[in-house]
């Protein structure tokens, strides 16, 4: 097996979606799906594959491989069979007929029917959907006709049956075709119905968890087989597909990852309400990216379809001028929004983390240099060095008893997770605060330090006093005039953006609005920073937990058990006591309190 494409996995993320195999002409050769894009990648380029002759024929003439990256291996499955029948790729099966996932439809009749049909397009109709699995579609009709009472029959004119047909017979149906049947809230039941298929499912997943639940205790088993499959049904119909069927017909969703002074820019082309295309751009990041934003839709548009809409992720001041431009550019109406919630949302997140997926592959082939980024970061703040080699450090209390720490590490303005580091605070003292805990993380990091693993940048997350106790420790160490101390701390207005950053030596600290180049080093530094020391504490609170004989108890949770703790001292006196007893803690509920009575009972000691 040859190939002049040369295969990097770790320029492939670990996400689920599809991915695409292209000729040197430009041919899309193969559509796939996978659950990990890399390691599913990785098995075709392999010196040794699964053996297949098509399979090694079909690497010989890939020179690129295009992926897009999607919420779930849902998404990726509706995904993958939408590119196979845009682009017919010559490696791929072909399909014999027109069929495709299954939608949910309502007819536009005066009494609106609902069924499943795996056809779409009949303007008759509203459709919902796709749906992977045929029998989780057939599910949701049943449960929302028994629900709801909506007709399922084809054909049959309203008002002119002498009997109901069997559903109405069963209750599935409201029978608005029997003459003289009076339905007067047909609208609101159809209403409540639409809210559902839109993934507004309430309170009717619990409903449905609990039926299943009394059924199986009741021993239905049959019954609770049933709720079980309208429970996953419903559960993954809350989450929904954003891959079609959307109500929008015409979008570009655009958004941006910023980093090492590089803007990496993903664009997903909605047409229709199917995800028609996607692309990528790379351009040097000269300030915000809410800044660039209008700069840079202008040039985009220049030569290009102006999307009905444009959902972007970042607001700036000329929006309402740059729409006037590009309505009267294109001669069609648009309009640029940055979306809070909902399927825009969602589509956002997905460019988002294919912008994430783009930086890797950059990064993985050296074509994402950072050193002119850190260059503009060393003139920014007048530096004595270039910041290659910069750490941030955090403390925070696990417990009235066990403080702890953390150090990240960013080499060339990237995450350097394999330097991180964390720290129990060992030299604790009752009433001291973060000032020492500071000075015993610094102390304790450096004195592992060698002059290669020296650090250019040491960033504190606090202000003026930890910045004076960091200060105070590096002057224990010979080398100590090659490191920069900074601090980051809150402005007044504790507001994202208003932080001040307190340099060493110098007397008054400086706005984070007024460093637009290194503002996303600082924040992400001290994020990650904090992201970390609280990962360590949940570890060690969880830990803890596994430790601490309450947490034996079934249903008891860490509020319940601390409530336990307070109340009887220890297991031992709570085993030791009289079972009703518990009935008088508070903070427990009915339930709780009679589970822990039986517990008692069953292990109390005699």
């Amino acid at each position: 097996m040859s190939s002049s494409f040369e295969f990097i996995p770790k320029a492939y993320p670990e996400v689920p979606g599809v991915y695409r195999m292209i000729s040197d002409s430009g041919e899309v050769l193969y559509v796939g799906k996978a659950k990990n894009l890399r390691k599913r990648l990785s098995q075709y380029f392999q010196s040794q594959n699964d053996g297949r002759y098509q399979i090694d024929l079909l690497i010989t003439k890939v020179v690129q491989v295009e992926t897009i990256g999607t919420r779930d291996e849902k998404d990726a499955l509706i995904l993958e069979n939408q590119l196979i029948k845009r682009d017919k790729p010559k490696y791929n099966i072909r399909l014999k007929d027109d069929k495709t996932y299954p939608y949910i439809r309502l007819s536009k009749d005066e009494y609106p029917r609902i069924e499943v049909s795996r056809q779409k397009g009949d303007p008759q109709y509203e459709y919902f959907g796709p749906y992977t699995q045929s029998y989780m579609a057939s599910r949701l009709v049943e449960f929302i006709s028994t629900r709801y009472g909506l007709r399922r029959c084809p054909g049959v004119p309203m008002k002119t049956l002498e009997k109901p047909c069997l559903y109405a017979q069963i209750g599935q149906c409201c029978a608005p075709c029997v003459i003289g049947k009076p339905v007067m809230d047909y609208c609101e039941r159809l209403s409540q119905a639409r809210r559902l298929l839109a993934g507004h499912t309430g309170g009717l997943i619990r409903e449905a968890k609990e039926n299943m639940e009394l059924a199986s205790e009741q021993m239905n088993y049959e019954m609770a087989a049933h709720y079980r499959d309208i429970w996953k049904a419903l559960q993954g119909f809350e989450k929904g597909t954003i891959l079609e069927g959307g109500k929008h017909e015409s979008v570009d969703v655009i958004a941006c990852i910023q980093q090492r002074g590089w803007n990496i820019i993903s664009i997903l082309q909605v047409r229709g309400g199917v995800l028609w295309n996607s692309d990528h751009f790379q351009q040097r990041s000269m300030s915000l990216w809410r800044e660039e934003l209008p700069t840079f839709l202008l040039e985009y548009y220049s030569h290009r379809e102006v999307a009905k809409l444009i959902s972007v992720d970042d607001d700036f001041e000329e929006r309402e001028d740059l729409i006037g431009i590009l309505r009267d550019r294109s001669g069609v109406p648009c309009d640029i929004r940055q979306p809070k919630r909902g399927e825009l949302k969602s589509w956002l997140s997905m460019a988002r983390q294919n912008a994430r997926a783009e930086m890797s592959c950059l990064e993985a082939t050296g074509e994402l240099d950072g050193t002119e980024y850190l260059e503009r970061v060393q003139r920014e703040l007048d530096l004595p060095k270039l910041p290659k080699k910069c750490i941030a450090l955090d403390a925070a209390i696990f417990s009235l008893e066990e403080p702890v720490g953390s150090v990240v590490s960013f080499l060339d303005g990237k995450a350097n997770k394999k330097a991180y580091r964390k720290f129990k605070i060992k030299q604790y003292a009752a009433g001291s605060g973060d000032v020492y805990y500071i000075e015993e993380i610094l102390r304790r990091y450096l004195k592992r330090c060698d002059e290669e693993s020296w650090p250019d940048i040491i960033l504190i997350d606090g202000g003026q006093l930890q910045l004076d106790a960091a200060s105070k420790v590096l002057l224990e160490y010979t080398n100590s005039q090659s490191s920069c101390l900074l601090a980051l701390s809150k402005g007044e207005a504790r507001k994202s953006g208003d932080e001040l950053l307190h340099i060493q030596g110098r007397s008054q600290p400086l706005s984070l609005n007024e460093l637009p180049v290194s503002m996303r080093l600082w924040t992400e530094m001290r994020d990650e920073a904090h992201r970390t020391v609280n990962q360590f504490i949940s570890k060690r609170m969880i830990n803890k937990r596994m430790l601490s004989p309450f947490s034996k108890i079934p249903g008891i949770g860490p509020k319940s058990e601390k409530v336990l703790r307070e109340h009887y001292g220890t297991m031992r006196d709570m085993l030791l006591s009289e079972p009703e007893s518990v009935m008088k803690v508070k903070g427990l509920n009915k339930n709780q309190k009679e589970m822990i009575k039986y517990w008692i009972m069953a292990n109390a000691k005699e």
